[in-house]
């Protein structure tokens, strides 16, 4: 099995990650592999805010963490076992930003975030899209703080870090192709 398909069938959300740093390297390589992803047109009209401060995603985690609890009941069950329900004690999230009268930035962004994950992967790091993070976009003073524009808004949140447990791969739905040939 060649590396691309390797690292594709391998990646898995990784929900509980250590304290181990990534280098500024290593994130300055799944950036640039979220900027070689294909958009419309070629527009590459996504944006990337890239925080890796543990004090800043624990602050962004803080601020949310309520609206979290309301919107997802699975953050209520987390939050029982886990210290960090949302962002998984991860050392780096990257929100992916897309033009909000955009409807083709949604596809585009999906292509970034994928390729930063499976770049991820492939440099022994984890990751795990997180959805709840788009309720950053609900808090001005986050908003702000964080510099989205106003004609922007988050497609995703990507949380990412190293993990010292590796998820098994769940099985494969076998039944959901439509062949027409």
């Amino acid at each position: 099995m060649n590396e691309t398909i390797r690292t594709i069938k391998s990646r898995r959300s990784i929900r509980g990650f250590n304290d181990k740093p990534i280098s500024k390297d290593i994130i300055e390589e799944i950036i640039e592999c979220g900027r070689y992803a294909p958009s419309a047109m070629n527009r590459q009209l996504w944006k990337f805010v890239v925080i890796d401060n543990k004090d800043a995603i624990n602050d962004i985690r803080d601020s949310i963490i309520d609206d979290a609890l309301k919107a997802n009941p699975k953050v209520k069950e987390r939050m029982k076992s886990m210290k960090d329900p949302l962002f998984y004690n991860s050392s780096l999230i990257i929100i992916v930003l897309g033009p909000k009268d955009d409807k083709l930035a949604y596809f585009d962004c999906a292509a970034a975030a994928q390729n930063m994950m499976l770049a991820a992967r492939s440099l022994g790091v984890g990751s795990c899209p997180i959805g709840t993070g788009r309720l950053i976009i609900n808090k001005k003073s986050l908003v702000d703080k964080l510099k989205i524009p106003d004609d922007y808004e988050i497609v995703i949140t990507l949380t990412f870090g190293y993990s010292d447990a590796e998820p098994k791969a769940p099985e494969r739905k076998r039944d959901n192709i439509i062949l027409l040939g």
